[in-house]
């Protein structure tokens, strides 16, 4: 029978001193403030006989039955700590004992840094999990979303908000900021009116809407802009056809350059194939040995 000074482990069921067993703060661990397998089975478990060759599924195993984070950074010290030794020294006691401090000994499961775990840090936070095909940015770009729309926007957030603000960049005039400001505006005006009518908060979604509809008016936005039927915006579509041109199509400052003379090599398959073979005739030339092109 174990006292005050002991536990029994549930794992290979002797009584041991409690400091034999990991230090823990969890709600169903506070009794004794301790976990409740202990160190040598943890140890049998998930240390390789090497000291080094882990199964990472199976150390996060272990860790999620005592209710201790994976932390990354905390397990990439440890290896270097035990690298930087003269002799082996295991990861996963090293990767304890750093828990064990100040910072970290009060961080549960829960607190994990998985690479796919996204938080939101919203007034209505959430944490949800994304598997690896839904990452679409970088975590640069992610950064670069964040100076353009905020911080207040996950991922998929990201992608309505780019994709909206592109179909108005490609159809609508961008010659001043406040052009600019007024679509970013209106994308996340549009965002949050999706947002509440998932929800079915209609009253909401249609505020948004009428918002939306008011923000065009007053920035003289109207689809016909788009469509070149408009006599008085027919000067700013052939602006926008041009700008479309010279970003798609090669274009650059001609004077003493041939890059784009022959662009599709029509000109060049005329002169080998037809020029050529009808100067080769008429004898004005013999010009006969000619390879495909690659």
């Amino acid at each position: 029978m174990s006292t005050d000074k002991e536990i029994t482990c549930c794992c290979c069921g002797n009584i041991r001193k409690i400091e034999e067993f990991y230090s823990s703060s969890s709600y169903f661990m506070k009794n004794k403030g301790r976990v409740h397998t202990c160190k040598k089975c943890l140890w049998e478990y998930v240390i390789p006989d090497d000291k080094v060759s882990y199964d990472i599924n199976k150390v996060k195993e272990v860790l999620l039955s005592i209710n201790r984070p994976y932390m990354k950074d905390i397990w990439n010290a440890a290896e270097n700590e035990s690298l930087s030794r003269d002799t082996k020294s295991d990861i996963f006691k090293l990767y304890m004992k750093n828990l064990g401090m100040k910072d970290f000994r009060d961080l549960t499961w829960d607190d994990s840094d998985f690479d796919n775990k996204v938080k939101k840090e919203a007034s209505e936070q959430e944490v949800r999990l994304l598997d690896e095909e839904d990452y679409i940015y970088s975590p640069e770009e992610i950064k670069k979303m964040k100076r353009v729309w905020g911080n207040n926007f996950a991922e998929q957030d990201f992608i309505f908000l780019e994709n909206f603000y592109g179909e108005y960049e490609n159809n609508f005039p961008t010659d001043t900021p406040a052009q600019i400001n007024i679509y970013r505006n209106l994308a996340k005006i549009h965002l949050q009116a999706e947002k509440e009518l998932e929800k079915g908060n209609i009253k909401s979604y249609k505020d948004l809407m009428d918002l939306s509809s008011k923000m065009h008016n007053d920035g003289n936005i109207k689809p016909i802009q788009s469509s070149g039927m408009n006599d008085d915006k027919g000067v700013s579509t052939y602006g926008m056809w041009i700008k479309t041109i010279e970003n798609d199509e090669p274009c650059e400052y001609f004077e003493n350059k041939k890059t784009y003379e022959d662009y599709d090599y029509f000109r060049r398959y005329i002169e080998k194939w037809f020029v050529r073979p009808f100067k080769n005739i008429f004898n004005i030339s013999k010009d006969f040995d000619v390879k495909d092109d690659k």
